[in-house]
């Protein structure tokens, strides 16, 4: 979901931080949990941490995004990798209630079946293909063609 490269950096920063440094903040603590459930893609820890701590002001804009950003991504991945879904599995992967999945779900086309209660996901489109990016291959693949014979 996230740069492996970025984690890297954070999980090398955290190991030069002074101990003192990481025993004087709380939030530090926090932000190192969170990072950690990442790495082990541990869904419901990642929500737990990111929604059951009580972050500073200055850092809450920052945990706003990551809650958004997370939440699309996993949305994404959800449509892709599955067809059939349950509420509580949907729920527990968007880190939300099972009441309020369908407000996060039925705007990307995820359809409910009364009956069993299961979400049938949409895949998403593909982004309008760029055409002059194929024509410039195209070329390209030409000239190659041409360099080889």
């Amino acid at each position: 979901m996230y740069s492996s490269l970025a984690m890297e950096d954070a999980r090398f920063l955290w190991k030069r931080l002074p101990i003192d440094v990481k025993r004087a903040n709380p939030e530090l603590d926090a932000v190192w949990r969170l990072l950690q459930y990442f790495w082990n893609q541990h869904y419901q820890g990642i929500w737990q941490a990111l929604q059951g701590y009580q972050w500073s002001p200055q850092v809450r804009p920052f945990v706003d995004a990551l809650v958004a950003k997370t939440r699309s991504d996993m949305l994404a991945l959800l449509s892709e990798g599955y067809s059939l879904l349950s509420p509580a599995k949907a729920a527990l992967l968007l880190g939300v209630s099972e009441g309020e999945v369908a407000h996060l779900v039925e705007p990307a086309g995820w359809k409910q079946d009364m009956e069993s209660g299961m979400y049938h996901t949409a895949l998403q489109q593909a982004a309008d293909v760029d055409l002059e990016g194929y024509e410039n291959l195209r070329q390209l693949a030409q000239y190659m063609v041409h360099l080889e014979s």
